[in-house]
């Protein structure tokens, strides 16, 4: 009864065929499957991965789904699969996701790299079975070739591990540039690499012409700041009619190595206006081509190498390393009107008089005398080096209450301090200078603070107690009457107004000592350099 309400269906007979064909499609799509996908191999972490960012991402698409009924049929494919809260985003997010992105170099470990690499899928077959490999024969310094491969299908890709400018490869320039700037050469880089598990650095050959092409660049750089200095002075100094300006420059030098040992040095002049280099001389006594033929036995050929080899000699000077100073002082010089349109009207020097009367008449075409300024700081130590040395000819200066290496030090800090607090008025200067001595040599017996200033501001502490009616100041042991007389003349020689004169700018060689603390970081100091490398610090 129930085949009544129910009757049999016949389907048509297209529908057999139509089965048929979808079976061979499987099975032909199966048939062209790799074996491991097939098989239904794979990794179980990548599995479970897979599967996680799998549900992240469609729970993510629920909760970003927006309805399109509103957008229309002119809406595009694009703008219906885009959420909406994307399409309004704003520029500052934009922004910051462009800015997220990383550069620059790392340390990387490549295990961890290539552990990264096997869980990503491949872009034709989508199965995670990558590898990454380096080809060792195609590596360029530090700059590595990697080969990804994927073990499915067999679709690899390769890639350096630096971007490449030109000829060369970054990581290599920078290694390079960094080795220089520590001080350091190939054969410190190699080592570094080797302890880091790292591939060697560039070979001797291109080693050398990364070397070359920065030191081209330095000096390039170098050259241009220099001249930016001489147009802030100009700025500030008015210039004569042939815009020829007139500055005072700190000048000293600087040596490879201490003593009068040294192959290599540099002299560096400083605008005290500005606190700037304005000009810099390298000298060298080193030339290897030269060293080469030096025992060589004196016949024409070789008097006609050494003719031809003078031009391009790499040592630029030859003399004793004391000497090296005044010559690049002179030279600095010589050039600053042709270089700069600048002429040094005032050398700021450390008490070298042969430097000095070198470039003291440079400018005499121009009726320009060159004024001899001191540097404080070395005055100064004059006064600390003359105490030091009484107290080691002259016996009985030294021991408790008498000239200890505590009062020597005190007594060089204010004669500095009473120098810089009155620049500009010799009369205020060499009174405190005097007021300096005889609070030092003070005591609860003998006070000699008659001579410090008086006051409620006043530096002695002595007269701040008188003018405030308190008691917090507190003498010490003070000078005898013999150590104060041996100690005069050397005050009255180091407070004469012929000095004291040359000190009213207060200024200092500070800026230069800075720089050669500088040159010599950058420029190794335990080996044998040339010329071109001295310039590595400039």
């Amino acid at each position: 009864m129930w085949r009544h309400y129910f009757p049999t269906y016949h389907p048509p007979f297209w529908s057999y065929s139509f089965t048929l064909f979808l079976l061979r499609f499987c099975l032909i799509i199966y048939l062209s499957m790799p074996p491991k996908a097939r098989s239904g191999y794979t990794k179980s972490v990548n599995i479970v991965e897979t599967s996680t960012l799998l549900n992240r991402s469609v729970r993510r698409r629920k909760k970003t789904s927006v309805s399109t009924k509103g957008l229309g049929k002119e809406c595009s494919a694009s703008a219906r699969k885009i959420p909406a809260g994307l399409t309004t985003a704003s520029s500052e997010g934009i922004k910051e996701c462009k800015e997220s992105i990383i550069s620059g170099f790392r340390f990387v470990d490549m295990r961890i790299l290539s552990s990264v690499m096997e869980c990503m899928p491949c872009k034709e077959c989508f199965v995670c079975d990558l590898i990454l490999q380096e080809q060792a024969m195609k590596r360029k310094g530090c700059a590595s070739n990697l080969r990804l491969l994927c073990c499915s299908c067999g679709w690899s890709m390769e890639f350096f591990t630096s971007a490449q400018i030109g000829r060369f490869f970054e990581v290599n320039r920078r290694f390079v540039y960094a080795s220089r700037s520590v001080g350091c050469g190939r054969a410190a880089g190699k080592r570094f690499c080797g302890l880091m598990n790292m591939p060697p650095p560039p070979r001797p050959t291109p080693y050398a012409r990364h070397n070359k092409e920065i030191l081209r660049a330095v000096k390039k750089i170098s050259l241009e700041t220099m001249r930016d200095t001489a147009r802030e002075i100009h700025d500030i100094k008015p210039g004569s009619d042939e815009g020829i300006a007139r500055c005072g420059v700190s000048v000293d030098g600087t040596w490879q190595r201490r003593g009068f040992s040294s192959l290599n040095g540099c002299v560096s002049a400083i605008s005290m206006d500005t606190g700037k280099v304005v000009d810099v001389e390298p000298l060298s006594k080193v030339c290897i081509k030269c060293r080469e033929h030096e025992n060589d036995p004196d016949t024409p050929e070789t008097t006609a190498w050494r003719a031809d080899h003078r031009a391009s000699c790499k040592a630029n000077f030859k003399g004793s390393a004391p000497a090296m100073e005044p010559e690049g002082a002179l030279r600095m010089f010589q050039r600053s009107v042709d270089l700069h349109k600048l002429q040094y009207d005032e050398y700021y020097g450390d008490g070298d008089s042969k430097s000095y009367s070198l470039v003291k008449d440079v400018y005499q075409v121009y009726d320009i005398e060159v004024q001899k300024k001191e540097c404080v700081g070395h005055v100064q130590k004059r006064l600390g080096t003359a105490l030091r040395k009484l107290k080691k000819e002259k016996k009985g200066m030294g021991g408790k209450g008498r000239l200890t290496d505590a009062m020597i030090d005190r007594l060089q800090n204010y004669y500095g301090i009473a120098i810089r607090s009155n620049s500009g008025d010799l009369a205020a200067m060499k009174k405190a200078i005097y007021a300096s001595l005889f609070h030092c040599a003070s005591s609860a017996d003998s006070n000699y603070h008659g001579h410090c200033p008086e006051g409620p501001e006043s530096w002695c502490g002595f007269q701040r107690d008188k003018v405030n009616r308190t008691n917090t100041f507190k003498h010490g042991t003070g000078l005898p009457l013999d150590v104060r007389e041996e100690i005069k003349p050397i005050y009255k020689r180091l407070s004469e107004d012929s000095l004291l004169s040359k000190c009213l700018d207060g200024k200092t060689q500070n800026q230069n000592e800075s720089l050669n603390g500088m040159v010599w970081e950058r420029v190794p100091k335990g080996c044998l350099l040339v010329l071109k490398y001295c310039s590595w610090g400039l």
